[in-house]
Formats: C-alpha cells, sequence, structure tokens
C-alpha cells in the first residue's frame, strides 16, 4: 500500500490502543511544504503522537519536509511510477528521492522498509552527524532498520 493508506492504518492501529485525542495526523492528502506545516501548527499540546505523510513531486521536497517535521520513525513502503516526471524519469531516481526520509536520521530513530519492493529494500539510513550515505555502527548511534514483507 500507500503513503496515505499505510498513515490511516496506523493511526487507526494508534488509536485503538491510546486514549482519545492520542493521535493526531495528516488529514486527506496534505503532505507537501504547505499541508504538513499546517498539519503540525493544529498538533495539540496533549498528542502522544503525530502521524505524519509526507508527499513529493522532485528531488530535494522530502529532504524538506523531513527536516520539517523530524520525524522519529520513517517509513519506505514503495518506489512507484508517480513522480517519474519530478525525478528524473526513473524509478532510480524516485527511490533517490524516497532516501531523503532516510538522510539524516537521529540516533535512536527507526526507519520501516519494505523489502518486497527491492529498491526501498536497498536503501540505508545515514545519521545526521555522519557524513557518510550509510548508518554509523558507532555505539549508541545506530539507526535500526524494520523490514517488513518476504
Amino acid at each position: 500500500c500507500g503513503k496515505t493508506t499505510t498513515r490511516a492504518m496506523v493511526s487507526h492501529l494508534l488509536r485503538g490502543m491510546h486514549r482519545e485525542g492520542a493521535v493526531h495526523e495528516t488529514l486527506g492528502n496534505r503532505n507537501n511544504l504547505i499541508g504538513l506545516p499546517q498539519t503540525l501548527l493544529r498538533l495539540p499540546s496533549d498528542s502522544a503522537f503525530c502521524v505524519l505523510e509526507l508527499g513529493m513531486s522532485e528531488f530535494g521536497e522530502i529532504a524538506e519536509l523531513a527536516e520539517i517535521a523530524s520525524p522519529q520513525v520513517r517509513v519506505v513502503t514503495n518506489v512507484g511510477r508517480a513522480h517519474l516526471e519530478g525525478c528524473g524519469g526513473t524509478l532510480a531516481g524516485v527511490a533517490r528521492a524516497k532516501r531523503e526520509l532516510l538522510d539524516a536520521c537521529n540516533p535512536g530513530d527507526i526507519c520501516v522498509l519494505n523489502q518486497d519492493d527491492d529498491l526501498v529494500a536497498e536503501m540505508k539510513p545515514s545519521l545526521a552527524s555522519s557524513s557518510s550515505s550509510s548508518s554509523s555502527a558507532s555505539a549508541g548511534n545506530e539507526v535500526p532498520i524494520v523490514y517488513f514483507g518476504r
């Protein structure tokens, strides 16, 4: 499934496990540079969870949204043809753009990746303080990867 379905399912599950009002989420498909900040501005102070959907139409957009959102859990479900035009016309370009979500992770963040999609399964997170494109293995600075599928 895609971003909107995944966001809705995660929000639904969290609502079933926590008190009323504990979960705030992106409304509809307001997942861009206008909608995401609006969602965050409406975040109630007593929310325990904020489930956000980050969309993109070109390179750099997810990186900017991730900087705004500072997610602690980062999920990439698939690489599809929906954004070919803004990403160089190739699935590899779409994968590169989606990988921006895994750049600049903070220690303790969790990355959830779909191993049924080869382009997603190849992605690796990088730490904000790391100059390399792979996860730092130093003690206390690891970014756990949780795979689903297969």
